[in-house]
């Protein structure tokens, strides 16, 4: 009985952790609006819609996004878009899912800390309270304080990061394993799965350099790759249509790359939570203490502490930011903000402090580290829940009562409507009060040099008067009613292989603005516009396949774990 509530106690804290943090906005019941909020609501009112009606649509925007046929969700994590979803239906308010999605991504990344930390033989009380900590760290408050998605990608990165053991201490790759977890985080936040695999990288010369058997381990990577394109055929044939005959716009350039690291303007992950700047000085000490009681450092700790200063130094000023981004270089482009590289960086820090306790076993060296870590982890929660109590208090505020950025247009209405809007079970009513232009993935006119922001405000936003809008059978169709025959700007945009139906005519060669909305030559009196997508029957036969190898791969994973601890019980 004992032994089975030693088993089970972990998982019990964990769960209490994870209640915790969101018991102050369950208590206050208030939100918290950060920057990237609306951008993701939206997309998951989206795909909500689509599961609650059955209007299965998987490029344009039926629902969300001012119902304007834009296409995003294929960029951005399609699968996982889904399930976002099921949590929106699940919720039935914003407010709801807000609290239902924070309190499924501390579930997530404390059960996936946990396992890699287990998995690595690191002692059971030690691995809950380091998986307890990595809530608390802006890695995961990310998406809490301001909804940014990469805090999902942390969340599931510890579980994506089981393969560097078999590299590091056994000089090998599981194929299907290492294929999943990388697809897995693909399917989930792209720039994270690139930082993925960077840290991939130093176990796998290791291995390479250190094993006998090289050939052997080239094609067993050889075939994690064919496994990893297999279960992400739908991202690669969609990007395929969508950029051949689109000049789509890329998320925006951050000009001010330089400042957005740890040691300019976002030294906040660092201090988050307060007690994390001592914690990392702790694991410095440890480590300083075993090097002198000259205790072993395994090869998989001293590559995890190279490669998370790697991702350290990435994540700061040394790095010549401003220089590599006057280069025009897409890759420096596309991250954006180089404290992104951070999260990896925490994450790997406290596996090393995992890593270094286990050199302690059965000392008294052992019991006084976790009972360290244990108050290290008690300290991250208070102060974690403090942080979330004055946060959630600016919705008590008249004005800047949300911390959503620019190009933000509130409705003119009484700011308590607005807010009540968050609560309602008509979701798609504060998406309407409170809207914001954001133009990326756009097909856009590669000559169009004017703010692409602007120029959204101007012909999606300000343009989306006196329509009605529904969906019915796949598509989208929108009415009004026209005052005079004369060309007018529709608030939808268009893309290679979007259908038109005008009136009952098929649009062969539609106008389009710059940023790629619709205009036509509308009658007078009523007006009906039909809009589809004309998805590609490759398109559809990769995401069947996509879907079945991904639920097929994760379940002989499973399988087979479960099967390694039937066998470790027999022994």
């Amino acid at each position: 009985m004992l032994a089975r509530l030693k088993k089970v106690r972990p998982i019990l804290l964990l769960l209490l952790a994870a209640l915790a943090l969101v018991l102050p906005q369950l208590f206050m019941h208030k939100m918290i609006l950060g920057s990237d909020a609306l951008f993701h609501f939206n997309r998951f009112y989206d795909t909500a819609m689509q599961l609650k009606d059955g209007n299965f649509q998987y490029f344009i925007s039926m629902y969300g996004f001012q119902q304007s046929a834009r296409i995003v969700n294929p960029f951005y994590g399609p699968f996982f878009s889904y399930f976002q979803g099921v949590l929106v239906l699940l919720s039935g308010s914003w407010f709801r899912y807000q609290v239902l999605s924070n309190f499924v991504l501390f579930l997530i990344a404390a059960f996936s800390m946990y396992a890699l930390l287990r998995k690595a033989r690191v002692d059971q009380g030690i691995s809950a309270a380091i998986a307890i900590f990595y809530l608390t760290t802006f890695a995961i408050q990310y998406w809490v304080i301001r909804q940014g998605f990469s805090a999902w990608g942390a969340a599931l990165m510890p579980l994506c990061l089981f393969p560097i053991l078999d590299l590091a201490e056994r000089k090998t790759i599981h194929p299907l394993a290492l294929g999943f977890f990388t697809a897995l985080m693909a399917q989930t936040h792209m720039l994270t799965s690139l930082f993925l695999i960077m840290a991939y990288i130093p176990y796998f010369l290791y291995a390479f350099f250190s094993s006998p058997a090289r050939f052997a381990l080239v094609k067993k990577l050889f075939q994690a790759i064919a496994f990893f394109f297999l279960f992400t055929m739908n991202l690669w044939v969609s990007f395929f249509y969508l950029y051949r005959k689109n000049s789509i716009l890329a998320p925006f350039i951050n000009q001010d790359m330089a400042d957005n690291t740890i040691t300019g303007t976002s030294s906040h992950w660092v201090a988050t939570p307060p007690v994390f700047f001592w914690v990392l000085i702790g694991g410095g000490v440890l480590l300083i203490y075993l090097l002198l009681a000259k205790k072993t450092v395994t090869p998989l700790t001293r590559i995890t502490l190279g490669t998370s200063f790697a991702f350290l130094i990435l994540s700061t000023s040394l790095v010549p930011w401003q220089y590599l981004l006057d280069q025009k270089l897409k890759l420096v482009e596309l991250i954006q903000f180089p404290f992104r590289f951070f999260y990896p960086a925490i994450l790997l820090f406290l596996l090393i402090f995992g890593l270094l306790s286990r050199a302690l076993n059965h000392t008294e060296m052992l019991r006084g580290v976790r009972v360290i870590f244990q108050l290290a982890a008690l300290v991250a929660l208070t102060q974690c829940m403090m942080t979330s109590i004055d946060t959630l208090k600016r919705w008590d505020a008249s004005q800047n009562y949300t911390k959503m950025g620019k190009h933000v247009f509130f409705s003119e209405v009484p700011a308590e409507e607005i807010k009540k809007s968050f609560f309602s079970p008509d979701l798609s009513k504060s998406l309407a009060l409170v809207q914001k232009a954001t133009p990326d993935y756009l097909p856009v006119d590669p000559t169009f040099k004017q703010n692409k922001y602007k120029a959204y405000q101007e012909w999606i936003i300000d343009e989306d008067q006196g329509f009605q809008k529904e969906v019915l059978d796949h598509q989208l169709v929108i009415q009004w009613q026209g005052d005079a025959e004369k060309r007018r700007a529709l608030p939808v945009i268009v893309y290679s292989r979007t259908k038109l139906v005008l009136n009952g005519t098929p649009l062969k060669q539609p106008i389009k603005t710059a940023i790629g909305s619709l205009i036509v030559e509308q009658k007078d009196g009523k007006n009906n516009l039909k809009i589809s997508y004309a998805m590609p029957r490759v398109v559809l036969v990769s995401l069947l396949i996509s879907a079945a190898a991904l639920t097929s791969g994760g379940a002989a994973l499973i399988a087979a774990r479960l099967n390694r601890c039937r066998k470790k019980r027999k022994e």
